[in-house]
């Protein structure tokens, strides 16, 4: 897990669910991918909005399975540390706005 900040901690998955419950109800902004064209090593990023977070969960295929591989949120401010305009450049950089 990590913020703008660009800290990574590795989570329990009873404190990784904390985490989630405690970002409340997202709004899906848009989803993004990452790395090459193999779905194999390819990631996928779901943007999304919660509260005053701003986020990205990064979700992967790795032995036949789909599994979180990361979960990305800070606020809007501390993403601006890192980003100049982080809901552009979250995703990867190529989130393609939640269209239904």
């Amino acid at each position: 897990m990590t913020g703008g900040e660009a800290e990574i901690r590795v989570l329990s998955p009873g404190a990784f669910r904390s985490r989630l419950d405690g970002l409340g109800e997202a709004v899906v902004l848009g989803v993004g991918t990452c790395s090459p064209d193999d779905p194999a090593r390819r990631s996928y990023h779901l943007a999304f909005e919660a509260g005053d977070q701003l986020g990205s969960l990064e979700l992967v295929r790795r032995d036949g399975e789909w599994r979180v591989g990361m979960l990305f949120a800070d606020t809007e401010e501390g993403w601006k540390e890192q980003f100049a305009d982080p809901r552009t450049e979250l995703a990867c950089g190529n989130g393609q706005p939640w269209d239904f």
